[in-house]
């Protein structure tokens, strides 16, 4: 899917990458805070644009849920109060995983080419569609290199019936694999604020990473039973 300003449907529509058998959807963001039909006359609603860049605008979204067919996450042009880059993936991965299995799908507002592969590969299931200002640049590069990736990873094609599921399954041994910047661990019981997991090395710097039992951000929930070790 393609998702366009207003100002440049009409632009789009006469462009070669608006027909043919490839041809994508057009989804047309209005500054009413709608999404339409770009080829349908009159742009019939099919959802709704939203802010995520703070924790009520995620909760406006995740109520959309089931009842709009787009959701368009947009995250901001920087971090809030916290400074440095806005939140993107957090939200991103709370809007695909509650609309995954329902009507629902989810495009995002991309401002930074950086964004781009974790949004197009977010939970192993990506947003449907990407917004991008301008049909140029690094960004759009990304882009259309996320969507080639996308389109020939193995049973992308494949009807849903027939992709492989999740079953439950044993840890039977382990081993040593190549060197990582973060692990995530969930574990079988809670961990305490207070409790963690060390990471490093006695020779350096050994540091406790304690778990997600504190509130966070506001964005996602504690989860007292995962730690995240790493930077």
């Amino acid at each position: 899917a393609v998702v366009l300003r207003p100002e440049q449907l009409d632009d789009f529509l006469s462009s070669p990458e608006a027909s043919g058998g490839t041809a994508p959807r057009v989804l047309v963001a209005g500054d009413d805070g709608t999404l339409r039909d770009g080829r349908a006359l009159g742009g019939r609603p099919l959802g709704a644009c939203a802010d995520v860049s703070a924790p009520s605008g995620q909760d406006a979204a995740l109520s959309l849920v089931g009842s709009a067919g787009w959701i368009l996450a947009s995250f901001g042009t920087d971090g809030g109060a916290d400074g440095g880059v806005p939140w993107t993936m957090i939200p991103a991965e709370n809007l695909i995983g509650a609309c995954s299995g329902t009507s629902t799908s989810v495009a995002a507002s991309v401002e930074r080419a950086e964004d781009v592969q974790g949004l197009a590969h977010a939970l192993q299931l990506g947003v449907a569609a990407l917004c991008l200002r301008v049909p140029s640049g690094p960004t759009w590069d990304a882009a259309v290199s996320a969507r080639d990736e996308r389109s020939s990873a193995p049973g992308a094609n494949l009807p849903s019936e027939r992709r492989a599921g999740i079953v439950p399954g044993s840890c039977t041994r382990t081993r040593t694999t190549v060197v990582a910047d973060r692990v995530c661990l969930d574990f079988v019981r809670t961990l305490s604020p207070s409790e963690g997991v060390f990471v490093g090395s006695s020779a350096k710097v050994l540091v406790l990473v304690l778990s997600e039992a504190a509130s966070g951000s506001g964005y996602v929930p504690s989860r007292p039973f995962r730690v995240n070790a790493g930077p």
